[in-house]
């Protein structure tokens, strides 16, 4: 009998990547439609890091939430979120 990974261990499927990256662009693209001058300071922001995350943890295939892409990036490997 094999032992069980761990689902933090697990290899990210392409599927999964290419729809963090189709849903960043599509952040980006209702962004782009509505304008900025559209939007309130507080609902950009969050839009941008929305979309910045999504597009980051697509690339990167980081298998956690999308919200850890970006701190990902800053923590050593030893101490990285939901990463292989």
């Amino acid at each position: 009998m094999q032992p069980k990974k761990s689902v933090a261990k697990l290899k990210p499927l392409f599927i999964g990547r290419l729809s963090r990256i189709l849903f960043g662009v599509g952040t980006f693209a209702v962004i782009a439609v509505i304008g900025p001058a559209g939007l309130a300071e507080w609902e950009l922001i969050a839009l941008l890091l929305l979309g910045a995350s999504f597009l980051l943890g697509g690339i990167m295939g980081n298998p956690g939430c999308e919200i850890t892409a970006i701190p990902n990036l800053l923590l050593p490997e030893k101490k990285k979120v939901h990463f292989r």
